[in-house]
């Protein structure tokens, strides 16, 4: 769904979006209360099974270009700074976009020490 709805947002001209798509928040943003200093931690599979297909999927199927970073930890280390965002992203879903981190995001880095 989330590939079909940013297809349908950029739209289909080669060189042109429409409007362009920003997946958030990446990754395992799943608590509300104490996103800003909580750590999800998890295993390889649950990660890449559960957390990161819906991203993976508007990254190679829906050609999104853009996300924006959990303000959460994943495994103990803040995703604004976390090795997670290039290892997936870039290296293995090919992405060549953009990264954007909320306006809380080095706050919560700091709150995360």
């Amino acid at each position: 769904m989330a590939a079909a709805f940013i297809r349908a947002l950029q739209g289909n001209h080669p060189k042109y979006w429409k409007a362009a798509s920003l997946m958030k928040h990446l990754l395992a943003n799943s608590n509300e209360e104490t996103r800003a200093f909580s750590s999800s931690n998890f295993d390889d599979r649950l990660l890449r099974e559960y957390y990161a297909l819906p991203f993976q999927m508007g990254v190679e199927e829906g050609g999104s270009k853009a996300y924006m970073a959990a303000y959460n930890k994943v495994n103990e280390i803040p995703m604004m700074v976390n090795p997670l965002l290039q290892e997936l992203t870039i290296k293995e879903w090919g992405q060549n976009g953009i990264i954007v981190h909320g306006w809380r995001s080095l706050k919560a880095v700091n709150l995360a020490s």
